[in-house]
């Protein structure tokens, strides 16, 4: 299995060189060459497997067992699952009322479902670079949750420095504790005052520099990472099969809280993966590009990102848009290159015909207002006694607009935990704070170590700056 760019200007790479990469040269990001189909046989035995069970099947597919093999990779999966609540049930199915289902995906260290592929990377990161004696320097961006799941993953390795992008004003209390407590050697954490959409311009900037990218052994665990979005079908096809078994006739409408399309772009591989009937929902907040571009066909930047209680989803420029292009135009990387450029010299861009005709397939969209998530938060409190993260509650107040039953099942994909956003609860009118792990107490304990720096400052310099220094630590 190779991988390519999505805008064809990269040879094949192995999976263990992509991993260990972010931007490509090209400027685009990496995608399988091809994703083989899963025979409806195989599929079969894979229904009552266990969450990790399945992960050792599906990775050896993108895996070639010259890299690492089977046994290597069954190994790495049950050590990253460790750190979770429960190890062996990774991820928990709760019935919200008939036909709404919610798969809970939040239940690793960091309260969020980045846990569930960053787990997975952190330990394969350690495993390929200890064999190639080779150290990397990882740079992420983030809008609230990957900052914190990255730094998880890869604190105290003696393989891989990192370095946080976070926005000092648009994550929550515990988002930023998560990141800015950490005392490590090869973690520094930078609040940049400006979106997370801003942090990604110096990131890619770098990235550009090819000479910067050999020095430092710069790579990105961001869902730029091809190993992200790969992992990230694994639980859609877990959910499918507790919800509808071995019959793979039947369509389960997803409904994906969206910010990168990372997520969304999980469930596009894992229908090419397997056939199964994946619906696929962005649900997204006032930061509504996805949402505008699946209903109109036109793809446009608006001029600011609107802070929201939802804040993971508060982008602007979803990158995943370029896989999702690659996916919807049958791998036309001229096509994506074409549309990329446009993107990046005007800020917009329109879809083909037949783009947005294989879109309207199994895609489409809805724009959740802040009024709406917190009456969603308290409504399912209320009624269900179920509370829902402001994420979360984007993708349950449109499941529960539309008409499902016991024979018409969905689910909606929880991203994180509401103990993360007390705030926001307490907003919504809950009064009732959602327990905390006890893990979490030394968080308000502890010193913070970010650096802060603000808008005047020339940010790639900052990062640059930022990588010498890290990459000379040992």
């Amino acid at each position: 299995m190779k991988f390519i760019s999505t805008r064809g200007g990269v040879p094949g790479r192995s999976f263990s060189d992509s991993i260990l990469s972010g931007y490509t040269l090209d400027g685009g990001i990496l995608l399988p060459e091809r994703i083989p189909r899963v025979p409806k046989e195989e599929l079969s035995a894979w229904v009552s497997l266990s969450y990790r069970d399945l992960c050792k099947k599906v990775l050896p597919i993108f895996i070639d067992d010259s890299e690492i093999t089977k046994e290597e990779v069954s190994a790495i999966v049950d050590k990253s699952f460790s750190d979770f609540e429960k190890p062996d049930e990774v991820v928990a199915l709760h019935q919200l009322q008939p036909g709404v289902h919610v798969a809970e995906l939040y239940h690793g260290p960091t309260g969020a479902f980045k846990d569930l592929a960053l787990g997975l990377l952190g330990k394969l990161l350690d495993f390929v670079l200890s064999r190639r004696r080779r150290r990397v320097t990882i740079l992420v961006a983030t809008s609230g949750d990957t900052g914190s799941a990255a730094i998880q993953c890869v604190r105290g390795s003696p393989w891989a420095n990192i370095i946080v992008l976070y926005p000092t004003n648009m994550v929550s209390e515990i988002q930023r504790l998560q990141m800015t407590t950490v005392d490590a050697p090869n973690v520094q954490v930078f609040g940049i005052d400006g979106t997370s959409d801003d942090l990604d311009v110096p990131i890619k900037k770098v990235f550009g520099d090819a000479q910067c990218v050999e020095d430092y052994q710069l790579c990105s665990i961001n869902s730029i990472n091809v190993a992200r979005v790969l992992f990230q079908c694994i639980h859609y096809l877990y959910v499918y099969f507790q919800i509808h078994g071995a019959d793979f006739e039947q369509r389960l409408p997803c409904y994906i809280p969206t910010g990168a399309a990372g997520h969304i772009t999980g469930g596009c591989i894992a229908r090419l993966l397997t056939g199964l009937d994946l619906e696929l929902i962005a649900c997204v907040n006032e930061n509504d590009i996805m949402h505008r571009w699946l209903e109109t066909g036109v793809f446009s930047v608006s001029d600011a990102v609107i802070p929201t209680s939802s804040n993971a989803m508060d982008i602007q420029m979803p990158y995943n848009i370029e896989r999702l292009l690659f996916f919807l135009s049958d791998g036309d990387s001229e096509l994506v290159k074409q549309l990329m450029t446009e993107l990046e010299a005007t800020r917009s861009f329109t879809s083909p015909p037949a783009v947005r005709a294989a879109a309207a397939q199994f895609m489409r969209s809805c724009r959740v207002s802040e009024e709406d998530r917190m009456a969603t938060i308290k409504r399912v409190h209320e009624e269900r006694g179920y509370t829902a993260c402001p994420h979360t509650a984007t993708a349950i107040w449109a499941a529960l607009r539309a008409e499902h039953s016991e024979q018409r099942p969905s689910v909606c994909l929880a991203t994180a935990t509401a103990a993360k956003f007390p705030a926001a609860i307490e907003k919504a009118g809950v009064m009732s704070a959602p327990v905390q792990p006890a893990s979490w107490k030394s968080l308000f304990e502890s010193k913070e170590m970010d650096k802060k720096v603000t808008a005047t400052e020339d940010w790639e310099t900052v990062l640059r700056q930022a990588i010498v220094t890290v990459y000379g630590k040992k």
